[in-house]
């Protein structure tokens, strides 16, 4: 549906024109549409799109600058898609769900709607099976996991027992949510925690990483 979607003139009317699949409640699936769709509320709702009300009451809060958000035909702030994060950025929303929606002492966003969306309200048909879906997380039940995904592998994991956020950026085109593959970057995530306590600075080995980190940016361009 979204080629055909990215393909009109008007996403939000396309999008109520699709005929019913199945009676309200009775199946899951994932949708685009339904992404786009609520940000088309939020701009009714608020006279702001999604972007602009984003930037006063999550973006700027968290101290993010470098935001970019595209927009469908009608101005819209594309729901479902095309956020432009920093990974830095990426890894504050995570933090901000790992804290219950707080951040430097500030509630951002309700606590008890940061623990309703990590609960499972779902099942979506993924390829091999299913994979618990909460509003907009998806949930690893095995690893104790919850994560936002994003296109082509960008990911934000949280492991809320560990105190951990995971960020992944990639550029992955048939990538999908809750893979083989991510499952195993988890896993080895997992088996790399030697401890529940963060570990004592190491001024040497955060030098190292400096340059390191240096050298792969340079590399890469």
């Amino acid at each position: 549906m979204s080629d055909q979607m990215g393909k009109s003139d008007d996403w939000i009317q396309f999008i109520l024109d699709r005929p019913m699949a199945a009676e309200p409640g009775k199946r899951s699936n994932y949708s685009n549409g339904d992404a786009h769709l609520l940000s088309a509320v939020i701009q009714k709702t608020t006279g702001e799109t999604a972007l602009s009300f984003g930037w006063e009451n999550l973006f700027k809060p968290l101290g993010m600058t470098d935001i970019r958000w595209d927009k469908d035909p009608k101005g819209v702030t594309v729901g479902s898609a095309a956020l432009y994060l920093t990974p830095r950025d990426m890894a504050k929303l995570g933090y901000l769900y790992l804290n219950n929606g707080e951040w430097e002492g500030k509630s951002i966003l309700p606590a008890d709607w940061v623990r309703a969306s990590l609960q499972s309200h779902s099942k979506i048909a993924i390829a091999g099976g299913y994979a618990d879906y909460g509003y907009y997380w998806w949930i690893y039940p095995e690893l104790g996991l919850y994560e936002a995904w994003g296109g082509a592998g960008q990911r934000i994991g949280i492991f809320p027992d560990l105190n951990i956020v995971t960020v992944m950026t990639s550029n992955i085109p048939d990538d999908a949510p809750v893979t083989a593959l991510s499952s195993a970057i988890y896993h080895a995530i997992l088996a790399a925690v030697k401890s529940p306590t963060p570990l004592p600075e190491n001024p040497e080995a955060l030098a190292e990483l400096g340059k390191m980190t240096t050298s792969a940016v340079k590399n890469h361009k």
